[in-house]
């Protein structure tokens, strides 16, 4: 065989070689992109049921949305947001153990998914655990994608309350405030502080701000009858006197000021 033809037969080769190797590449390329495919209806598949389970739970149908929660995780035991949504299933019918566990599996797998930090938070306050919640809301607020912060910084606070600290809880009202300048809780929460402080004018403008937005409570009348008695009385005194007999006759509030 001359050189001639031994150049023929290894441009042969190559030129083969070169034909499997773009077959690959192109059955390769197929295979991702089916796969990206298959991923992409897995994501919808499991969202749609996600969204399914939550519209059930607005509606309480309790049993409806556990079956289309139930096939989410099938579909996928590590979603986040299944877990999540799951875990205040659990808690709106009272299994508040399993309620903690799939919040806390939620929060492990996402730990930057505010939502499920803060649900885990209420829960957890609602049981006493009163510094693992707080923790939580601290969670949910490091991230600066969280849509409303003012929510985490007001449970936060109220939190805080049941331990009567209330220096730390009005820096987290304050925040939620800052977020929301017409959070009822927040404002009452606010004015309350200020009046065991003493602070009687500012006690005065939180409360106005509150009676703008809020409603009418026996506690929050009593507050605004004492700070305008502090304040000298006159005729906001009186309306407030009058508005907790009239709205609330047989409170605690109303026969303390009889």
């Amino acid at each position: 065989m001359n050189i001639s033809e031994k150049l023929s037969g290894l441009s042969l080769r190559l030129f083969t070689l070169s034909i499997i190797l773009i077959v690959f590449t192109l059955a390769g390329c197929t295979t991702t992109q089916e796969q990206k495919a298959r991923d992409k209806k897995l994501e919808k598949q499991i969202d749609t049921n996600i969204q399914l389970g939550i519209e059930y739970m607005s509606r309480k149908k309790w049993g409806y949305a556990k079956e289309r929660l139930d096939i989410a995780l099938e579909l996928d035991p590590d979603s986040a947001s299944a877990n999540n949504a799951m875990g205040l299933l659990m808690w709106k019918l009272n299994e508040t153990d399993k309620a903690v566990e799939f919040l806390t599996k939620a929060t492990d797998i996402d730990p930057k998914d505010s939502s499920a930090q803060n649900n885990l938070g209420v829960l957890l306050c609602q049981q006493g655990k009163l510094d693992d919640a707080v923790e939580r809301f601290q969670l949910a607020l490091k991230n600066p994608m969280y849509e409303t912060p003012a929510q985490a910084n007001l449970n936060a606070g109220l939190c805080l309350m049941k331990k009567h600290d209330t220096k730390n809880a009005a820096k987290f009202f304050r925040a939620a405030l800052k977020e929301n300048r017409n959070l009822p809780k927040a404002l009452s929460a606010m004015a309350k502080i200020s009046f065991e402080q003493k602070k009687y004018l500012t006690t005065r403008a939180f409360l106005q701000r509150y009676f703008e937005v809020g409603k009418d409570t026996p506690e929050i009348l009593y507050i605004a009858v004492k700070v305008e008695e502090k304040l000298g009385g006159g005729d906001a005194h009186a309306s407030y006197k009058i508005r907790l007999k009239g709205k609330f006759p047989d409170s605690k509030e109303a026969k303390l000021i009889r």
